[in-house]
């Protein structure tokens, strides 16, 4: 009754940044320790950096960079 979803769908990409976004959540976990809050992400990587920025990456880069943060959310909240 109680839960929180935040949900995500789009490419997984820089672009979006995505890695903000699980950084953000980790903050969100941390100050609301009994929090039943779970973060869904749903979408493809893609490989094509910023351009903007100047920044490239090579297949799965970000994909990567992206899964290390995940991987440090508490189990409970990872879906």
């Amino acid at each position: 009754e109680d839960a929180v979803a935040f949900v995500f769908t789009g490419r997984l990409s820089r672009q979006k940044r995505i890695h903000t976004m699980l950084r953000c959540f980790s903050e969100f976990l941390s100050t609301n320790e009994n929090s039943n809050a779970h973060l869904y992400l749903y979408g493809n990587p893609d490989h094509i950096g910023d351009q903007f920025l100047g920044k490239w990456e090579s297949e799965n880069e970000y994909f990567r960079k992206i899964n290390k943060i995940y991987r440090q959310l508490p189990v409970a909240h990872q879906k």
